[in-house]
Formats: C-alpha cells, sequence, structure tokens
C-alpha cells in the first residue's frame, strides 16, 4: 500500500496518451499524476485507489472527489486490462471515506462499458454502543484483501512476460506498437483537446443534418 497523497503513476500515463490522441503539443506544462490518499499496488501496479475526506467537508467537495475517484480507478482498471490481455477476471475495487464511515465499490468491464457496483458499507464505531458494526466492516475488509491478492496472482506473470518481451525486442531489434486507445479517460481538459473535441462534434453534426437533407430531396 501507497499511502499520503502520492501522485498516481496510471493516471499521468492515461493523460500522456490523451495529449497523443489530440496532437496537443501546445500545453508544454509538466504532467504529473493524480494525488491519491492510498494506492494499492503490486510490481509497480496499481490496484486501486480509495480517497479520505472529513466529517464537515462540503458537498460539492464530496461529490469532486467521487468523481476523482472514480475516474482514478477507471484508468487503474484499464492499465490492468492492457496488462493481462482484457482477462475478464480483472476488476478494481476502491472506497471512499467520510470520516469513519465509508463505502467500496467495484468497477468491471463490460464491452466498451465500465459499470460501477456497490461493494458495502464501511463504518467504524464511535461508540461503543455501536462496536457491533466493527464485524461487518472486518468482513468487508479481509474480501477486499482477498479480492487484491487474487487480482496480484494474475498480474504478476503477466507484468513478467511483458518484461519478457521487451527484453527480447530490444535482443532483436524489434520495434514496439503503441495500440490506438478507444475509450480515452479525460481529467483537466487542455485548450487543444477541448477545441478538437468542439470541431469533431460540428463536423458530426453537420454531416449528420447533410445526410437528413439529402435524403428528404430523394423522396
Amino acid at each position: 500500500m501507497i499511502d499520503g497523497e502520492n501522485c498516481s503513476q496510471a493516471t499521468k500515463h492515461e493523460q500522456q496518451n490523451t495529449q497523443k490522441i489530440f496532437n496537443d503539443e501546445n500545453d508544454k506544462k509538466r504532467i504529473i499524476g493524480r494525488e491519491i490518499d492510498l494506492i494499492v499496488a503490486n510490481c509497480g501496479v496499481e490496484l486501486s485507489s480509495s480517497e479520505w475526506k472529513r466529517d464537515q467537508t462540503a458537498d460539492s467537495t464530496i461529490e469532486q472527489q467521487h468523481v476523482k475517484n472514480i475516474r482514478s480507478n477507471v484508468v487503474m482498471l484499464k492499465r490492468m486490462l492492457d496488462i493481462c490481455q482484457d482477462d475478464s477476471r480483472i476488476s478494481v475495487v476502491g472506497m471512499e471515506w467520510l470520516g469513519f464511515v465509508g463505502c467500496a465499490y467495484s468497477i468491471e468491464k463490460l464491452q466498451d462499458v465500465f459499470l460501477m457496483n456497490d461493494a458495502g458499507a464501511l463504518i467504524v464505531p464511535s461508540s461503543l454502543a455501536n462496536l457491533d458494526s466493527i464485524v461487518d466492516t472486518l468482513d468487508l475488509l479481509f474480501r477486499l484483501k482477498s479480492h487484491y491478492l487474487n487480482v496480484a496472482a494474475i498480474i504478476e506473470p503477466a507484468v513478467e512476460s511483458i518484461s519478457v518481451s521487451k527484453q527480447l525486442n530490444k535482443l532483436r531489434s524489434a520495434s514496439e506498437m503503441e495500440g490506438s486507445d478507444t475509450n480515452p479517460i479525460f481529467f483537466t481538459s487542455t485548450t487543444t483537446a477541448q477545441l478538437m473535441f468542439s470541431q469533431n462534434i460540428d463536423a458530426l453534426f453537420w454531416e449528420h443534418r447533410c445526410s437528413h437533407e439529402h435524403i428528404d430531396v430523394l423522396i
């Protein structure tokens, strides 16, 4: 586990890919990963993201943190699926805490869609009267641990295989081909990315309109 506002390498990698997709060379700022309270990782691969906030945090901040954490976990899931060649057993389970109360959720990929499901509540009792609630919390935490161990067991041989392939490619002087990402996850949009997205939407709208006008003429 990596705790204490550490930068996520998976989110950094995703932002770099997004810039490549939009040919965004105008943005010269240094890209850094999103800062995350707790990252579970194995063999250098990030398995999940979890965030903590205080009891009295504003609703708007909670919502912003929620969106950030979902995006971060989706990016980590994408990275794991790339490594494991879309292994259907791979999913990510993240946590969000507000004071002594938290929730866990799972994210999995179904075709080109990422699905999020509630995985249970996490409650740390603040008094002896609520001590019984710790039992369910501990049970869920142990299930989360089991999930991470299972994912790690899938990740480790895949990471080793990629490492061996890279070394062999160097020996054989083979160039590595980069695949195109069909599901980019956007964080802070750059000016170039926003402009290109807007132009693409306008072009699609114009094409759709012209198509309908042509059909009307034929009728």
